[in-house]
């Protein structure tokens, strides 16, 4: 039997029903095209790329230079620019139909748009500089809530900061991301707590102390 992909791995998100406006579009179209997605009311077309959202990044990055902070933003910027881009499969049951929750489709997230696969060694010879630096500004990153998540290989930003990927998928991962020491993100309706990144850190950390 398949070992059930680890919730902070692969977490899952629910995305708009459009499987019935995606058949009568094609239906409209006739077998000589395709149309792959239905766009919604008042949406904007969306590309998949790296997306920094400036505003909240910028204004962030201010807070924390005027509470005194020290940030390398060169490292946070080859950090996020090396995000991997976002990926997720259908969740499926037994028989395998695509699971609905609450009128949502459920996908798994096979890779997280806000997420560095890369652990501290990778991130030093890639970035050209030490270790030890990529350890103090990590530890730096997470004590301003800039990285909020991590494991074994990789570290997760907020996704309100950066993503590379699919927005549709940008905006169901930010109502329910996993943060650091129990604190939440999300939309009023979903409730994840997840305990202290640092708790099983595989690289610990005291720079930030």
């Amino acid at each position: 039997m398949p070992r059930r992909p680890r919730p902070d791995l692969q977490p899952e998100i629910l995305l708009p029903d459009t499987r019935e406006a995606l058949r009568k579009a094609n239906e409209a179209v006739g077998i000589e095209y395709n149309v792959p997605r239905v766009r919604r009311r008042g949406e904007r077309p969306i590309n998949d790329g790296f997306l920094v959202i400036m505003n909240e990044k910028q204004r962030r990055l201010r807070e924390i230079k005027r509470s005194g902070g020290k940030l390398d933003e060169g490292l946070v910027a080859f950090m996020m620019e090396n995000c991997a881009i976002a990926r997720a499969g259908p969740v499926r049951d037994e028989n395998g139909d695509h699971v609905v929750r609450d009128g949502y489709l459920v996908f798994r997230l096979t890779q997280v748009g806000c997420r560095i696969y890369m652990n501290q060694q990778e991130i030093a010879d890639r970035y050209r500089c030490c270790r030890p630096n990529v350890t103090k500004q990590i530890g730096r990153m997470k004590h301003h809530e800039l990285i909020v998540n991590q494991g074994h290989g990789w570290y997760e930003f907020d996704a309100n900061l950066c993503w590379c990927g699919n927005l549709d998928i940008q905006a169901a991962y930010r109502q329910q991301q996993r943060v650091r020491d129990g604190r939440i993100v999300t939309d009023g309706k979903t409730t994840l707590v997840a305990p202290d990144m640092d708790a099983d850190n595989e690289e610990p950390c005291d720079a930030a102390r």
